[in-house]
C-alpha cells in the first residue's frame, strides 16, 4: 500500500490562517514573481529501508492539486552520485580539491545550505550541541558537495559555498547562539537577571523570532539562482516556541495580535519562496531528547520542554518536502537520510488547471505506482494575485558590477574561473595576491574589440571588506571557428595575513554581459615562520591569450593561467616562491617538485639546492623557484604535483592537481 509522508494538521491549519489574514491585509500577502505558468516539484521516492527508488518515469506518478488531476508536462530523474574511485586511484585523487574555482562548480553536484540559528533564544547548553550537530551534517558531506553555512542573525559570520570542510567547521565553530541577545531581554522587574525559558513565547522577542523564520526565506530566495534543482537546506535550530493553531484562535477573535499575525506571514512567505526554488528544510533541533524536569534547561513546560519547538520545527520542515530530526540524540541517520533523498529525486512540472489568482493556498499530492513506497514532496503552494496595473512603466534597474559579488551565488551571466595565488613581498607584512581570471563567451565571427571592467573584493571570516579593487582591460577576440573564445585578466590585490573569501566580478561590455565568480584564499603571515612555501603558479604554452600580458611580471616571472587541462604537445612550467622569516639570516633551501599520476605512481621528480644568495632580503627574504614539468613524457589522464621546500628540520609542501590529454 502506498504511504505518504503525513501532512501536519498545523500545516493546514496555516493555510487557514493566511486565508483570514488575507481578508484583512491583501497588501502584506506574498505574490510569486512571475504568474504560475508551471510548477515545479521535486519529489523523493523512497523504498521500505528509505533509499531511493530510481528508474521511475513519468507515466508512474499521478499529480493532484485541490483533487484535480494535472497533467505532468516535464519530467527529469536527477542522481548526484559521488564519482567511483577507478581501481588502485590513489587517495589524493578523492582527497586533495582543485586550486581553480568556477561559476558553474554548481553544475551536478548536490547542493547543501546549512543554516545555524543564533536568533532564537535556546539554553546555553544547546551551543555546543548546535555547534556538534554541525559538524555532523559536515562530517557527512560527500567530496563533491557544495555546502554553505550561514547564521540566522549574524549573516556575516559564515561562509559561502565550498567543498572544503576545514572552512565550514571552522564557521560552525563561531556559532554562539542567542545566548548574549537573551541575556540583555531576560530581567525581572527589579532588574535583576532573570530565567529564560526557551520554550515560552515572548512578545519582546518578535525580532529574534522572524530573523529566524526570515533565515529561510532569505537563503531560498539566493538559491533560486540554480532553477529547476533541488536543494537542501538544514536548518539547525531549537525552534520557536509557537502555536499556529492557537495563534490562529487568538488572530481571529482579538485584531491585536499583530506579532502573531506578522510571524504567519513571514511562514508563508518563506514557505513560498522555498517552493519557488526547491528548497527542501530539514530542521534539526540540537537539544535532543529533553528530559523531563530537567534542572539544567528552564522551560515553560517542565513536564515536556520544548514541545511546541519541536511542533515548529516540524512544521517547516514538513512544508518544503523535508523532514524534522527532532527528539533523538543521534542526528547522523537522520542528516545521512537527508543527503541521500537530494542525491536522487525526481523533478516534475505541470500547468495548473485551475486559473484562479486571488492568492490562495493550493494543496498538491503527489503519488507513485510502486507498492509500500513513501512520496516526500512539498504539499502546496500560494497561487498568484492579479498583477495590478502600473501607472507608468519603469525602465530595469540593471545591478552595478560590484553588486555581483554580495550573494550567496556568483552569478553565472558570464563564465568565469579563478586562480589566486599569495606571494610574499620581501621586507612587508602584507602580501601580494595574483589573481588570474579566466574568461569564456561567445565566439565572435569577425575580430572584434572588447571591453571587460572587473571589481575584486576581499571579505574577511567576519564579513568585513578588508580590500577591493577595480581594473579595466581592452583586448580583442579573434575568431577560432568554436563556439567559445577563453582568454585570461591578470590582477593584483595587497591582503594582510587572514583568510578570505575572493569575491571577482567582470563585465565584458561588447558582448554586454555581467558574471562573478568566489574563491577562498588563506594568507599567510610569510615573516614569522622559518620556511614557508606559497602556493603553486603554473603557466602553459600554448596558452589562452592573456591581458594585460605585462600585468604581473614585477612580481613572477612567468605569465600564470587558470587552466588545468594540458595539452601533452606543449610545455608546462611550475612556479613557487620559497620565503624564509623569524628574523634569521637566509639559509640554504632544498626544492623537489614531484608528479605522481592517479595510481600514486611517480611520473617526474627533479630536486636543486637553492643558495643563501638567491633569496631577496628583507623580513620575509624571498626567492622564486620555476621548473619546467616534462608534460610530453605523463600519461593521460589526472595528475598532482607537489613542490616541497626544506630546510634543516623544516619542511613545507604545497601540492596542484592538473591533467595531460
Amino acid at each position: 500500500m502506498l504511504r505518504r509522508t503525513a501532512w501536519s494538521p498545523v500545516i493546514t491549519v496555516l493555510a487557514l490562517v493566511v486565508a483570514t489574514l488575507q481578508a484583512q491585509s491583501r497588501k502584506q500577502l506574498p505574490t510569486f514573481r512571475s504568474a504560475v505558468e508551471a510548477v515545479v516539484i521535486d519529489v523523493s521516492v523512497l523504498d521500505k529501508d528509505r533509499n531511493p527508488i530510481r528508474g521511475l518515469k513519468a507515466s508512474d506518478f499521478t499529480i493532484t492539486e485541490d483533487g484535480t488531476a494535472q497533467t505532468i508536462t516535464t519530467f527529469n530523474a536527477i542522481d548526484f552520485q559521488d564519482p567511483v574511485p577507478e581501481p588502485g586511484a590513489a587517495a589524493w585523487t578523492r582527497e586533495v580539491p582543485s586550486d581553480v574555482s568556477s561559476n558553474a562548480d554548481a553544475d551536478n553536484k548536490r547542493i547543501v545550505a546549512i543554516v545555524m540559528d543564533d536568533a532564537s533564544p535556546m539554553p546555553a547548553v544547546d551551543v555546543l550541541r548546535a555547534r556538534a550537530a554541525a559538524r555532523k551534517v559536515i562530517d557527512a558531506l560527500g567530496p563533491s558537495d557544495l555546502a554553505c553555512l550561514v547564521f540566522a542573525l549574524s549573516q556575516k559570520h559564515g561562509q559561502g559555498f565550498t567543498t572544503d570542510k576545514r572552512r565550514l567547521i571552522a564557521a560552525a565553530d563561531r556559532f554562539n547562539g542567542a545566548v548574549d541577545n537573551i541575556m540583555t531581554m531576560g530581567r525581572d522587574k527589579d532588574g535583576t537577571l532573570g530565567t529564560i525559558q526557551f520554550d515560552k513565547f515572548d512578545l519582546s522577542n518578535e525580532t529574534l523570532y522572524r530573523s529566524a523564520i526570515g533565515s529561510v526565506k532569505r537563503v531560498s530566495q539566493q538559491l533560486s539562482a540554480l532553477p529547476d534543482r533541488r536543494k537542501a537546506l538544514v536548518f539547525i535550530s531549537t525552534g520557536l516556541p509557537f502555536d499556529v493553531e492557537q495563534a490562529q484562535a487568538k488572530i481571529v477573535h482579538d485584531e491585536g495580535q499583530a506579532v502573531m499575525a506578522q510571524l504567519i506571514l513571514d511562514l508563508q512567505n518563506a514557505f513560498t519562496e522555498a517552493g519557488e526554488a526547491n528548497v527542501n528544510v530539514y530542521s534539526l533541533d540540537p537539544g535532543g531528547l529533553r528530559a523531563p524536569y530537567d534542572s539544567v534547561v528552564a522551560s515553560a513546560s517542565p513536564a515536556n520542554p520544548g514541545f511546541l519547538n519541536r511542533q515548529f520545527l516540524s512544521t517547516v520542515a514538513e512544508s518544503t518536502g523535508g523532514f524534522a530530526i527532532v527528539e533523538t540524540n543521534d542526528a547522523l541517520p537522520g542528516v545521512k537520510q537527508a543527503l541521500r533523498e537530494n542525491a536522487s529525486y525526481y523533478l516534475l512540472s505541470y500547468v495548473s488547471s485551475n486559473r484562479r489568482a486571488e492568492g490562495r493556498h493550493r494543496s498538491i499530492d503527489v503519488r507513485v505506482n510502486r507498492p509500500g513506497a513513501t512520496v516526500r514532496f512539498r504539499k502546496g503552494y500560494t497561487e498568484p494575485q492579479p498583477q495590478k496595473a502600473s501607472a507608468a512603466p519603469q525602465a530595469p534597474t540593471m545591478p552595478s558590477v560590484a553588486d555581483r559579488t554580495t550573494g550567496l551565488l556568483p552569478d553565472r551571466g558570464l563564465s568565469l574561473r579563478i586562480a589566486a595565488v599569495p606571494l610574499a613581498l620581501p621586507g612587508r607584512t602584507e602580501s601580494t595576491v595574483a589573481v588570474v581570471l579566466g574568461v569564456s563567451q561567445a565566439s565572435p565571427l569577425t575580430r572584434t574589440p572588447e571591453t571587460v571592467d572587473i571589481v575584486t573584493r576581499a571579505i574577511s571570516d567576519d564579513g568585513d571588506l578588508k580590500a577591493s579593487a577595480t581594473q579595466t582591460v581592452q583586448l580583442v577576440l579573434r575568431p577560432n571557428f568554436e563556439p567559445t573564445v577563453n582568454y585570461e585578466v591578470l590582477g593584483r590585490i595587497e591582503l594582510k595575513p587572514g583568510r578570505y573569501s575572493l569575491r571577482v566580478a567582470a563585465h565584458a561590455r561588447t558582448a554586454n554581459k555581467t558574471g562573478s565568480v568566489y574563491c577562498d584564499i588563506d594568507v599567510p603571515a610569510y615573516a614569522k615562520p622559518r620556511l614557508s612555501l606559497s602556493g603553486i603558479i603554473l603557466a602553459a604554452n600554448p596558452g589562452p591569450a592573456a591581458a594585460p600580458k605585462d600585468a604581473l611580471s614585477s612580481l613572477i616571472p612567468v605569465v600564470p593561467t587558470a587552466l588545468r587541462e594540458f595539452d601533452r604537445r606543449g610545455t608546462l612550467t611550475a612556479c613557487a616562491r620559497i620565503s624564509q622569516g623569524a628574523g634569521a639570516a637566509a639559509s640554504a633551501v632544498t626544492a623537489t617538485l614531484r608528479v605522481v599520476d592517479s595510481a600514486g605512481r611517480i611520473a617526474f621528480e627533479s630536486t636543486e639546492d637553492i643558495g643563501p644568495g638567491r633569496f631577496v632580503s628583507g623580513l620575509p627574504s624571498a626567492a622564486d623557484w620555476t621548473l619546467a614539468v616534462p608534460v610530453d613524457r605523463l600519461r593521460a589522464g589526472q595528475h598532482l604535483l607537489t613542490v616541497e621546500a626544506r630546510s634543516g628540520a623544516d619542511i613545507v609542501r604545497r601540492e596542484v592537481r592538473f591533467s595531460a590529454r
